[in-house]
């Protein structure tokens, strides 16, 4: 029986709650996102663009454009907040 992907990010969830502090979950989360974009990033880039039809080269572009927008959002979601961080450093005050 294949499990829905609710119930593998809850399945996931459970496991970071045994092992992460409630602090480091968000941080483990956004790395795995970003490892798993990067994945797909290496994969589109291998693949011969020139070879593909007219579909194949469509799918490309949008998922080649879908990876940078992911990307380029994790890479905000990265960046501390300091307005809304616990740990302000004291200039910040």
């Amino acid at each position: 029986m294949r499990r829905s992907r609710s119930n593998e990010a809850s399945g996931q969830e459970a496991c970071l709650a045994g092992v992460v502090p409630p602090g480091r979950r968000l941080a483990v989360r956004l790395d795995r996102l970003e490892k798993l974009q990067a994945g797909w990033q290496t994969r589109l880039e291998k693949l011969d663009f020139d070879a593909l039809d007219q579909a194949g080269r469509v799918d490309w572009l949008l998922l080649e454009n879908d990876v940078h927008r992911s990307l380029a959002q994790l890479a905000r979601d990265m960046k501390p907040d300091w307005k809304f961080a616990d740990d302000q450093p004291a200039s910040a005050h």
